[in-house]
């Protein structure tokens, strides 16, 4: 495994965004069995645990695409670095040219 100056740049989060939430939420239930949790929004979004907390990974969200105004209405994944890894990550990529 590739690290930037001496860090690994895994997520922190991962975000979902679905035209057909219900559709989705039961293929992610059934399949990788994903639990979810509503959160109190003024829209549809759900927490995701991708697994067991005792397990290595990460969790994510899920949402309808028309709620996030980045998506501009289009399904969107968006995954989240912690800054000081993406900072070191582009220093690097500056550094060498790759």
């Amino acid at each position: 495994m590739r690290s930037v100056a001496g860090r690994h740049m895994k997520p922190a989060n991962f975000d979902l965004g679905v035209h057909d939430l219900g559709q989705a939420r039961a293929f992610f239930d059934n399949v990788p069995g994903w639990h979810f949790e509503k959160v109190p929004m003024p829209y549809e979004v759900y927490r995701i645990q991708a697994g067991p907390e005792a397990e290595p990974g990460i969790d994510g969200g899920i949402g309808a695409p028309r709620d996030a105004s980045i998506a501009g209405g289009n399904p969107l994944t968006q995954v989240s670095v912690p800054g000081d890894a993406l900072q070191a990550a582009g220093a690097a990529h500056r550094q060498n040219g790759d």
